[in-house]
């Protein structure tokens, strides 16, 4: 009897032992974008009150420990770039799989492709997808509804080790210790780009594709059986402000849009949302961010402008009957994160080698910045626009002084320890 068992044993131990092997070579071979983004949120589903959904004008609008910090209220932004609303109706029901929110506040920007994956973003759900435990209620039936007639996606999709197999060449510490961006899924940058021409024509609209209004149904439906509340969010961009200029597809170009398989259209929201029933907000035509002084690059925000939208996002739904209630043990879980979120703008600042990018965050009211200027620091006409405002800022001193050794130097310290944190220089 030892003898047939022992062959055995051993077999199932090789396979045993095989098996880990692969498996933490699959773990270092994955790309942990992903993975950085979204394991706060599976480490903890039942904390969150509120997901943000959508695309990059989500994404890197809708800060949650900034919406925490000030409201109270416990979020999680599970925004993707380029996404649009058939693939943001599978993310939100992969993430009820997990989550039980409040409410649920969806990008419908990109709402004018009546496709489910354009061809030339077939990849983007990976930023979602690869996350998403083998075995969950709806990962299979997403990724064959996204894919219908294309088996390779699909086995892509069930199976990434086929698309991350010959990532040799990439592997760094980062994919031995992966660090947690500590941002609550929110992605953001400073960063500072004006309009040309802002305000400068009407805008041409066009109406929601059926494919878009088809999915919002399908996500409206899905929230009304969990009893959640959904809200639809069109978020301000720089393009937007100069869609009339004539001179708005010389800008497409130059910033490289098309190559990269991203579109412009203005869709007329307004009649969809009220066929659909949704409660819905476009922020697009008011005065929340600073057309000059907030934008990140033609489509997004910065920091700054993002901040402020957030605390639209927490003031909004404050003031329309969300209900906080928030347990002891979560208030210090997020009080230790909000610490490592601070210690993540840390970095950005000290990284920061533009001048226009630093001074475009000068409100943040985490960090004081002590600024020294020369008499004649020949700054640009956005720069003085962001120092003017800065006048008024608490965490903020301006000073002339002729004797550094550059035409700006900008001092940052944390505001809760008083450490300092970079010291810059910059000739203009």
């Amino acid at each position: 009897m030892k003898k047939i068992l022992n062959p055995i044993i051993e077999v199932f131990i090789t396979l045993l032992l095989l098996s880990a092997v692969l498996g933490s070579l699959f773990r270092i071979m994955q790309d942990k974008q992903s993975v950085r983004k979204y394991r706060e949120f599976y480490e903890c589903p039942g904390e969150y009150d509120v997901l943000f959904f959508g695309s990059s004008h989500m994404l890197q609008t809708a800060l949650p420990l900034e919406i925490w910090k000030d409201y109270g209220i416990r979020s999680y932004n599970m925004g993707n770039g380029n996404e649009n609303i058939a693939v943001s109706y599978q993310v939100i029901k992969n993430s009820l799989d997990y989550a039980s929110p409040k409410v649920i506040m969806l990008d419908v920007y990109n709402s004018f492709d009546n496709q489910k994956i354009p061809k030339e973003l077939e990849n983007m759900a990976h930023q979602y997808f690869d996350t998403v435990r083998q075995g969950s209620p709806h990962k299979k039936e997403s990724i064959y509804e996204m894919f219908p007639d294309d088996e390779r996606l699909r086995w892509n999709y069930l199976f990434d080790f086929s698309v991350y197999h010959n990532r040799w060449n990439e592997i760094s510490k980062g994919d031995l210790y992966v660090r947690d961006d500590g941002l609550g899924g929110a992605r953001f940058s400073l960063g500072s780009f004006s309009p040309r021409n802002p305000d400068s024509g009407s805008h041409d609209t066009v109406e929601m594709s059926p494919e878009a209004k088809e999915y919002l149904k399908k996500i409206k439906n899905l929230c009304d059986e969990r009893g959640i509340r959904f809200i639809c969010v069109v978020n301000p961009y720089p393009a937007w402000y100069e869609m009339g200029y004539e001179g708005f597809w010389d800008a497409v170009k130059e910033n490289d849009i098309e190559r990269r398989g991203m579109k412009f259209q203005d869709v007329d929201f307004e009649p969809a949302m009220q066929e659909l029933g949704l409660e819905f907000i476009d922020l697009r035509d008011t005065d929340i961010i600073d057309k000059y002084a907030d934008g990140c690059d033609f489509m997004h925000v910065n920091l700054c402008g993002a901040r402020k939208i957030s605390d639209f996002y927490g003031r909004y739904l404050r003031d329309t009957g969300f209900s906080l209630d928030t347990p002891q043990p979560s208030k210090k879980l997020w009080e230790k994160r909000y610490r490592t979120y601070i210690m993540r703008k840390a970095d950005m600042f000290r990284e920061c080698d533009d001048c226009a990018a630093m001074l475009s965050d000068l409100n943040d009211p985490d960090f004081i910045f002590e600024i020294k200027l020369r008499s004649d620091p020949n700054l640009s006409t956005t720069m003085k626009h962001m120092l003017d405002d800065a006048a008024d800022y608490e965490n903020v001193s301006i000073v002339t002084d002729d004797s550094i050794d550059s035409s700006i130097k900008i001092k940052i310290s944390v505001k809760e320890t008083g450490n300092c944190i970079a010291e810059k220089l910059f000739d203009l």
